[in-house]
């Protein structure tokens, strides 16, 4: 059974969307809601509760009121870290970076993982999560570890990718309606990684070129350029390239799955399906949620 409530009050609800991703945005709650004479202010805070606890808890950021109903909006804490501002990190890693976001921004902290790696970074005008996540793909590329920043019914938290199963099991046997496979080289292939670094004390610009000629023959130059700390040597910065190459000289596949509703299923949470017979496992890049009347999915 779920419940919605806005500023402690259970509202019944005629349709609701909850969508989340796994980078780059926060969770997002869609209600539309019955005219009633209860006021909703901007801020006010929405929770959905079901069985397992509160999937979701964020703040009204649009209210809309429409012929026969009202619509709402509701984002959880990372919403707050979308306005820009500048910041000279020296010596920090991606778990300090946020506490320290999250202490500015006046955020409620859960359990964060030590990330383990430090970094100097000097960001202006720039999103505070866009720095977050620079921190983590530093992190990343440097230890080979990736993390997920999520919201925990209320609490920011920092986690150690592939550690969060839901549990969810699906196949055509079971809960799940449709699919759909897809490749594309459109949103995070490259056959061409350039890496740059300034080294302030020769007044030079050191570049590491490296590309596969056959892929470019076959789809054209897809550049990645990144500019790294000067610190690191020629050779950890052609080990880099070489590491990135190889990490994004191919296409991107996807799978859309479309199952009965549960609300354990979340972004960056681990899934398994089961497709004519194959049994797979993966992470969950986009998640979304649809209730209207009776129905789940």
């Amino acid at each position: 059974m779920f419940e919605w409530s806005l500023g402690g009050v259970i509202w019944p609800v005629m349709e609701a969307w909850w969508e989340s991703y796994a980078a780059g945005k926060p969770a997002k709650m869609r209600l539309k809601l019955p005219k009633l004479a209860n006021r909703i202010d901007l801020g006010e805070e929405l929770r959905l509760e079901d069985d397992q606890g509160c999937p979701f808890l964020g703040y009204v950021f649009s209210v809309e009121e429409c012929g026969q109903y009202r619509e709402v909006v509701a984002y959880d804490q990372l919403r707050y870290l979308m306005f820009k501002d500048t910041y000279l990190l020296e010596g920090k890693t991606a778990d300090q970076i946020l506490a320290l976001l999250a202490k500015d921004m006046g955020l409620t902290l859960g359990e964060v993982e030590s990330t383990g790696v430090r970094m100097d970074l000097a960001v202006v005008d720039k999103k505070l999560i866009d720095i977050l996540e620079q921190a983590l793909a530093i992190t990343r590329e440097q230890s080979g570890r990736d993390y997920l920043l999520w919201d925990e019914g209320g609490a920011l938290r920092l986690s150690l990718a592939g550690s969060m199963d839901s549990g969810i099991r699906l196949s055509e046997d079971s809960a799940l309606t449709d699919y759909a496979r897809g490749k594309s080289i459109d949103a995070d292939s490259y056959n061409r990684v350039k890496i740059a670094k300034k080294d302030r004390k020769k007044g030079e610009r050191n570049v590491i070129v490296l590309e596969d000629s056959a892929s470019t023959g076959n789809w054209g130059v897809l550049q990645y350029y990144q500019r790294v700390d000067e610190k690191l040597s020629e050779g950890e910065m052609r080990a880099q390239a070489r590491a990135t190459l190889a990490e994004k000289n191919k296409p991107s596949r996807s799978l859309t799955l479309h199952s009965a509703g549960d609300s354990r299923c979340r972004a960056g949470f681990a899934l398994a399906w089961t497709l004519d017979g194959k049994t797979e496992e993966g992470s969950i890049v986009w998640a979304r949620h649809h209730w209207k009347g009776a129905t789940y999915t």
